[in-house]
């Protein structure tokens, strides 16, 4: 029996791709290639891509989490955007 073999993808791949960068292609091919249960993202990653994202695009992160508790960076709770509205 064949040993499966899996990935944990570095959150530059995912960037590459999500940001449309010189090795967007690339990263696209391999992420259309491997079968999605094969693909692991820690959540070092997660934060690492959803940091990238915030600032590119100007956006607001909704987060329970304080590790976004960075200056610059526009971060509300969940709870908190409910209050507003």
């Amino acid at each position: 029996m064949e040993t499966k073999v899996r990935y944990l993808v570095d959150t530059n791949v995912w960037l590459e791709r999500l940001l449309d960068q010189e090795k967007s292609e690339i990263a696209s091919k391999f992420l259309d290639l491997i079968p999605t249960d094969e693909l692991f993202v820690s959540d070092f990653s997660i934060h690492s891509y959803q940091l990238s994202i915030a600032q590119k695009y100007d956006l607001t992160i909704i987060t329970f989490d304080k590790d976004f508790n960075v200056k610059g960076i526009k971060k509300n709770s969940p709870d908190e955007i409910i209050e507003k509205q």
